[in-house]
């Protein structure tokens, strides 16, 4: 982002208001469709909003805008292939109006007649209630994916499908302001398969405001993807091939058309990933007479699969009060696994066996949102919004189990064992909901709304063998959601405040007619929420804030019906499984909008957590979710932007947290405490205009989740990028010395369980990247063909 300081008075106009011209720095060509904010500092709030025309102009009226003399204001101007502006503005400079002249766009650094521009892309915010992530900024994009991208935001630890914020579990997705039906490894697939360009902004609410969800005790990510904002057509076109072990590739396409009055967007995502891991897993039993067992196992696993993903937004302005919005996503993936596994088993006699898991999941996903929103007054203060939205999802797993006995010279010990098991998952969610907003004054917001959503999910598992008895389960669940907020946003002299509360009343119902079960539970809950923010000066800020959450059990995890991995694992439901609750309170200070501390103190009741136990005297182990007593959850972190250098850009995190899980199962006593931390650091160097070099990567202390604890792991990442014209060549390694390596141990009164599991990782990759629009384009004469100058390359399932 271009940081901006006024250093000298601008030309004063009669009028109220702020006019500006916008021209790209190349050619000096007007920019039309630009987005211009008026923006109060601390908190964040968007005053105005308007586009500019299509000779580059704008204005901005401050006609019923009170200016208070201690406030900071800024002017946010973001444009499609330009580098963002920042306009900071005095109170006392806009009183009469401000005249900005022509304004180029561009990174690097210029003077115009009035401003002094420095060039620097800020792409981490933090607003009163959230921090605010803009990928695209991230001059280390280019060897990312979005999931990628999550380890920008403080506190945030993304490892593979595990998701934490600041030592906690339990992170929910919203794609556009909305939940999604897909699972959680769903969603994560469908965001590897996204570039950082094609997201808009990454938002990481730790303490959400009442209007959203009081679900999801770590926090609430939400992913907004890009829209366009260019008048015509433009686009732009990718493809990535990868090399580990095995091949893979990235394909993606992205076309936007924008005239007056209607806005489309459209998002294809192709890839096929081909991957493999290994590992190894020591299991140590303590008998009931003394002694104990061993089992060795030797994992290998070989992943092929196919994704595909569609989203399409539709945007019409149906007057200069109101709009429409349309989104749609389609996500499809085909996975086909082949895993062969290996168990030594060391039990006085040696023996052995060998297990061939062949497995195939699909997952299809739909969804339709439409939003309508509009202004109730002229002045643009009082709105109301109404969304309906479905979403659904159907998700078969076939799964072709041989289990083979062996005795020590090779022979078999019994007869194989075949087992078929056939799992089919298919979910529902609708939503409804209205939402009001009144602006009485400047500095102050007030919001109201209403909510109902319903969750509708069928499980139907059947499992045939040839020596175990046949087993069928149709597990059914059904969740209606009800919920209603108000939250008031003021100021007092310099201090903002933020208070809200949402109540939340939830029915759910499960039930198996196979198995016997039935579930039937009615609820509600408060759930507060406040905020306090102050500026100690226009560098250095603070702010405060807390927040009830719930996370309530997924469907799977209800679900009793015994999933069968081999002969000696097994994953079950919990019927009994109740919700889990959090009250977290959390500080932040700000220096110079480029160095943040957190600090955070967390405490949870009946805590969901990945359980263990032994099944009856054999060797086998059931995992399932299970309650703790509580949680304990301390954590501080530390984040910057800093620029060296013209030529050298760092971004950084450092984070930690103590964590305490404590509360007794079965016949195990808990008592789980461990010190975590983290390290994500990534460099730019812009070695000319057109080609830089990326060099960053991350390292994970010791940390724990309930009754595992997962050792140091870390991951070196490098790439080079050159700019030609409309096209962007981009090659990279991840995980140069192939350090990415999960290592994870349970220890319980009579087992002790650890897994070293590897996986491919380290890969090179080559990426191109075409952008283009309808205003560039081939010109010809008799002799030669000309091309003109083109713009630089930018859940819930309860399953």
């Amino acid at each position: 982002m271009l940081f901006i300081v006024l250093i000298v008075n601008c030309d004063r106009i009669f009028a109220q208001s702020i006019k500006g011209h916008l021209v790209a720095s190349v050619n000096q060509t007007s920019i039309a469709g630009a987005k211009i904010d008026l923006v109060e500092i601390r908190p964040n709030s968007v005053l105005k909003t308007v586009q500019s025309d299509n000779q580059g102009n704008f204005e901005i009226s401050l006609k019923g805008i009170i200016l208070q003399d201690s406030a900071i204001y800024q002017i946010a101007i973001h444009a499609i292939g330009f580098g963002d502006i920042d306009i900071s503005l005095p109170a006392w400079k806009l009183k009469n109006g401000i005249a900005l002249n022509n304004i180029e766009m561009f990174t690097s650094e210029l003077k115009l007649d009035e401003v002094s521009i420095v060039a620097r892309k800020k792409m981490l915010s933090r607003q009163i209630d959230r921090w605010v992530l803009e990928p695209y900024k991230n001059p280390n994009a280019a060897g990312m994916n979005a999931f990628e991208s999550f380890r920008l935001l403080p506190g945030v630890n993304a490892l593979d499908e595990k998701i934490s914020v600041n030592g906690k579990s339990g992170v929910k997705y919203l794609l556009n302001g909305r939940p999604t039906i897909m699972s959680a490894s769903n969603i994560i697939d469908f965001l590897k398969g996204l570039k950082p360009d094609q997201i808009e902004k990454i938002e990481l609410l730790t303490t959400p405001p009442a209007k959203y969800s009081a679900e999801g005790t770590a926090a609430i990510i939400n992913i907004e993807l890009k829209k366009n904002v260019l008048n015509g057509f433009s686009g732009k076109l990718s493809s990535q091939y990868e090399q580990g072990k095995y091949n893979a590739s990235r394909n993606s396409a992205t076309l936007g058309y924008k005239t007056l009055g209607f806005e489309s967007t459209s998002y294809l995502n192709g890839n096929f990933t081909n991957t493999l891991s290994d590992g190894r897993e020591n299991r140590v039993y303590t008998n009931n007479g003394g002694g104990t067992t061993n089992l060795n196992a030797d994992y290998f696993e070989r992943h092929k699969g196919r994704t595909l993903s569609y989203f399409q937004s539709l945007a019409f302005n149906l007057s200069k009060s109101s709009n429409l919005n349309i989104d749609y996503l389609l996500s499809y993936d085909r996975d086909i696994e082949s895993v062969i596994s290996r168990a030594d088993i060391s039990s006085g006699t040696t023996a052995y066996t060998l297990t061939n898991n062949d497995t195939g999941t699909k997952s299809f996903t739909y969804g339709l949102t439409g939003t309508y929103s509009a202004d109730l007054d002229s002045l643009k203060k009082n709105k109301i919004e109404f969304s309906a939205s479905l979403f659904s999802n159907d998700n078969p797993r076939t799964s072709l189990v041989n289990n083979q006995f062996f005795q020590p010279n090779g022979s078999p010990s019994q007869n194989a064992e075949l087992n078929d098991i056939k799992n089919d998952f298919k979910g529902n969610l609708y939503g409804l909901s209205a939402d009001y907003s009144l602006k009485p004054r400047v500095g102050q917001m007030l919001e109201a709304g209403l909510k109902y959503s319903r969750l509708e999910n069928r499980s139907n598992f059947r499992f045939i063998s040839n020596t175990i008895q046949d087993q069928a389960n149709n597990f059914k669940y059904d969740e209606g959601n009800l919920a209603a907020y108000l939250s008031y946003a003021f100021k007092i002299k310099k201090i903002d405040f933020k208070l809200g509360l949402r109540g939340e009343y939830t029915n759910y119902k499960g039930t198996d007619p196979v198995a016997g079960v039935s579930l039937d539970s009615t609820y509600f809950k408060l759930f507060p929420t406040a905020y306090v923010g102050f500026q100690f000066s226009e560098n250095i800020g603070f702010s405060a804030n807390y927040s009830k959450r719930i996370l309530r059990p997924d469907f799977r995890d209800l679900n009793p019906f015994r999933y069968y991995f081999d002969p000696y694992s097994y994953t079950e439901g919990n019927p009994f499984l109740r919700p889990y609750f959090i009250d977290n309170i959390e500080t932040e200070f700000s220096f110079w909008d480029s160095l943040y501390l957190t600090m955070g103190y967390g405490f949870g009741r009946n805590v969901i957590a990945d359980l263990t136990r032994r099944n009856g005297s054999d060797l086998s182990v059931i995992v399932f979710k299970g309650n703790l007593t509580r949680e304990r959850n301390l954590y501080a972190n530390l984040s910057g932007q800093s620029d060296f250098y013209k030529w050298w850009n760092m971004s950084w995190s450092v984070n930690f947290s103590r964590n305490v899980f404590q509360g007794g199962y079965a016949e195990y006593q808990i008592d789980n405490k461990i010190s975590s931390w983290s390290l994500n650091l990534y460099n730019n160097f812009s070695l000319s205009k057109s080609f830089s070099f990326s060099f960053g990567g991350w390292l994970n202390g010791p940390t724990s989740t309930g009754i595992d604890r997962y050792r140091t792991i870390g991951r070196l990442n490098a790439s080079f990028q050159k700019k030609y014209k409309a096209f962007a060549f981009q090659f990279g390694i991840n995980d140069i010395f192939n350090t990415q390596r999960e290592r994870v141990s349970t220890t319980l009164s009579d087992q002790y369980i650890y897994l070293d599991q590897r996986h491919d990782y380290r890969r090179g990759w080559l990426r191109v990247v075409w952008s283009f629009d309808n205003n560039k384009k081939w010109i010809s004469n008799k002799k030669n063909k000309i091309k003109k100058n083109f713009d630089d390359d930018e859940s819930r399932l309860r399953n």
